[in-house]
C-alpha cells in the first residue's frame, strides 16, 4: 500500500494549503501514506502556531473515533495491509494523530502544554473500561534475518486466585507477594524464579502477565542467547522505537517485563566463563548504566538449584525476588489429590500430581491402551 513518489508530491501540491509544505516534511518513494498524515500533523509544531505536543497511549481500544474530542474533523486517514488504523483530526485549536493497533496511540498538538494536556486527558476519559476477557497482550521477540523482530497476540493467561492452589504454600506466598505489586519502587530490578520442570513455572508466568497488565507491557523473548549476546536486540527490546512516550513523569509510565525461560546459560556459577559478555550485559540492565532510567523488569526462568546460580545475580538489592518452585511433600501432595487417592510417599512435581489424579495420560512402551494427552500445561 505504498505510494509512489509521483503520488506524494501530488497530495503536497493538493495539501499545500493546510501547511503539508514545509521545512522537515521530507518524503521520498519508500514513504507510505501514513507519512503524509504526520506530515500534515507536524506541520504546526514546526510553524509554531502548535509547538506543544503530548503523546500517550490507551490500551483495549480499536476505535480511534470513540475517544477523539467532540469537536474534532478527521482530515486524513490510513488503513493499512494489516488492518492498522491512521487518523489525523483537528479540532478549533488543536491537532491530534492517531494509530490503532494493538493499542491506541495519540499524541495531541496545542499552542500550550495544558491545553495539549487537556485533550489527552479528555481523550482518556471517553476510553471505555476496558473488558477482563482473560486475554493477555504479549510481544514476542525474535532474532530474524533482518534483525530483531516482534509479533504481538493476546494469549489466554490464568488469574492467580484460579491457579494459587497448584502450588506449595511457600511457592504460593512467594509469587502472591508479586502479583500485589502494583509497580513496585524497589531498587532490584531483577526476578529469578528456579524450580525442578513440571512445578509450574511457565503457567504462573501467564498469571503474573495478567496481573500486571494495567501497568506493565510484557515483552516474551524467545531466543534469551542471542539477546544478550547481542548489544543491538537488547537495546532494541528496551527501548522499542515505536511505543511514545506517556504524559506525565517518567514515573509514571507503563513498565516494561522482559521475560526469558530456560535461560540456565546466563544463571550458572560458571557463566562468566560459558557466556562471556552475555552475563555483564544481563546486570547492565537491571541495576547497571542501561537500566537506570527504565522501568524495566527482566524475569529469568531456570531448572537449576539456587546453589548453582551465579552469585552476582542474587546479590541484595539486585533482585527483586527469587522464588523457589518447589515439589508438593507428601503432606501437601496427599491435600492436593483429596481422599479418592492414595497418598504419595515421596515429594511430587505439579505435573506429577496431575498425572496421579488422571488429568495427564502418558504413553508407555508396549502400552497401546494408554494415549497421550499432553504435559506442556505446567512443564
Amino acid at each position: 500500500m505504498y505510494a509512489t513518489l509521483d503520488d506524494i508530491t501530488q497530495h503536497l501540491e493538493l495539501g499545500s494549503a493546510d501547511g503539508l509544505v514545509a521545512p522537515g516534511n521530507d518524503f521520498d518513494a519508500y514513504d507510505g501514506p501514513e507519512a503524509i498524515l504526520r506530515a500534515a500533523f507536524r506541520t504546526r509544531q514546526l510553524d509554531g502556531r502548535e509547538p506543544h505536543v503530548v503523546e500517550f497511549r490507551i490500551d483495549g481500544i480499536d476505535d480511534a473515533l470513540a475517544v477523539l474530542p467532540p469537536d474534532a474533523t478527521v482530515l486524513r486517514s490510513v488503513v493499512d495491509e494489516d488492518g492498522d488504523v491512521y487518523l489525523h483530526a483537528r479540532g478549533r485549536d488543536y491537532g491530534v494523530l492517531t494509530f490503532t493497533g494493538s493499542w491506541l496511540r495519540a499524541s495531541v498538538s496545542a499552542a500550550s502544554r495544558e491545553r495539549a494536556l487537556a485533550i489527552a486527558d479528555g481523550m482518556r476519559e471517553r476510553a471505555p473500561a476496558p473488558v477482563d476477557d482473560g486475554l493477555t497482550p504479549i510481544h514476542t521477540w525474535y532474532r530474524s534475518g533482518t534483525g530483531p523482530t516482534s509479533t504481538f497476540r493476546r494469549m489466554e493467561a490464568p488469574t492467580w486466585a484460579a491457579i494459587a492452589g497448584n502450588y506449595p504454600r511457600s511457592t504460593r506466598a512467594a509469587v502472591g507477594r508479586l502479583h500485589e505489586m502494583v509497580r513496585p519502587r524497589a531498587t532490584g530490578k531483577l526476578i529469578l524464579w528456579h524450580g525442578p520442570p513440571g512445578t509450574g513455572k511457565t503457567t504462573a508466568l501467564r498469571s503474573l502477565f495478567r496481573s500486571w497488565s494495567p501497568w506493565c507491557d510484557v515483552h516474551y523473548v524467545a531466543d534469551p542467547e542471542a539477546l544478550f549476546a547481542q548489544p543491538d536486540y537488547l537495546y532494541k527490546v528496551l527501548t522499542p522505537a515505536d511505543e511514545p512516550s506517556e504524559c506525565g513523569s517518567a514515573a509514571d509510565r507503563r513498565a516494561r517485563l522482559v521475560v526469558a525461560e530456560d535461560s540456565d546459560e546466563f544463571l550458572r556459577a560458571t557463566a562468566r566463563f560459558e557466556a562471556g559478555a552475555a552475563l555483564g550485559r544481563l546486570l547492565n540492565v537491571t541495576d547497571g548504566v542501561l537500566g537506570q532510567g527504565s522501568a524495566t523488569f527482566v524475569l529469568l526462568t531456570t531448572n537449576a538449584e539456587l546453589g548453582r546460580l551465579h552469585p552476582a545475580l542474587v546479590r541484595p538489592g539486585r533482585c527483586l525476588a527469587v522464588v523457589d518452585f518447589e515439589k508438593f511433600g507428601p503432606t501437601e501432595a496427599a491435600e492436593w489429590l483429596g481422599a479418592t487417592h492414595s497418598p504419595p510417599t515421596r515429594a511430587q512435581s505439579l505435573a506429577d500430581l496431575f498425572e496421579l489424579r488422571g488429568d495427564i495420560e502418558r504413553v508407555y512402551a508396549g502400552d497401546a491402551h494408554r494415549t497421550d494427552h499432553g504435559t506442556g500445561l505446567y512443564l
